[in-house]
């Protein structure tokens, strides 16, 4: 059964990447606005069927709950439908608007440059949001809390002894961007720099900066409780080493 699910679910996708190049080539045939109304029946419906087959193969109802946590275990669950949703976005836009410009026909000079950087850009997103993805998959959580430390997709974890002090920014949530656990850090873990960083970008992804490490959870919505979690597993596992 979980076959067909994936199947009905690979088709939506593919039905909503669809959808979204027609928008962009309204562009060089603009006779596909006359078939717009057809469009946005077929992007509901494929965006219903993603979002039911993708209920049918989620998360168990037995995983713990982001707004709550007991003992020693606070858990984020993945926004499969979010990220997914991004991906399939990013991999439309990234296809379909160089596509369209270029059909339109031969370009100058700099606006050919503008294209192909912007196309680049576009497929560095689209990477980046995939890479995410996957990193998602491997953890199997968008953050976990635990004895042992900290756990983000794409990282080792976080001793609980080398944290000095941490913070959610902004305070309080905020409609412009999602909340991130900063982390005030004795030693940060090992990471790539430079070009090497660019490439193995992830969306979302950690970013370091000198001792400090910024966890971004565009899934959380217990802010209170995620930050009632990080407090008391760090009194409890991080005092002993703490300056």
């Amino acid at each position: 059964m979980r076959g067909l699910w994936w199947t009905l679910k690979l088709l939506a996708g593919l039905a909503i990447v669809g959808c979204l190049l027609a928008v962009t080539l309204v562009v060089v045939s603009p006779g596909l606005v006359r078939n717009a109304e057809d469009w946005a029946a077929i992007l509901l419906i494929a965006a219903a069927v993603y979002w039911f087959a993708n209920a049918r193969l989620g998360v168990p109802a037995s995983r713990p709950s982001p707004s709550h946590w007991k003992g020693e275990l606070y858990v984020l669950p993945v926004p499969w439908l979010r990220q997914v949703v991004l991906c399939v976005v990013l991999a439309g836009l990234s296809i379909g608007i160089p596509l369209a410009l270029v059909c339109k026909g031969p370009l100058p000079g700099w606006e050919g440059v503008s294209v192909l950087l912007g196309a680049l850009l576009g497929l560095w997103l689209c990477r980046a949001s995939v890479l995410g993805l996957l990193n998602l998959r491997r953890a199997g959580h968008a953050l976990k809390l635990d004895a042992a430390g900290i756990h983000f997709p794409g990282l080792p974890a976080l001793s609980w002894t080398q944290v000095t002090d941490l913070a959610l920014e902004p305070r309080r949530p905020d409609s412009d961007r999602s909340q991130c656990l900063v982390l005030q850090m004795r030693v940060l873990p090992e990471h790539p720099s430079g070009l090497r960083a660019l490439w193995r970008a992830a969306l979302p992804g950690a970013s370091i900066r000198r001792n400090s490490i910024s966890l971004p959870l565009p899934a959380l919505r217990d802010s209170a409780s995620l930050l009632d979690a990080a407090q008391t597993l760090w009194r409890r596992h991080g005092s002993s080493q703490r300056q």
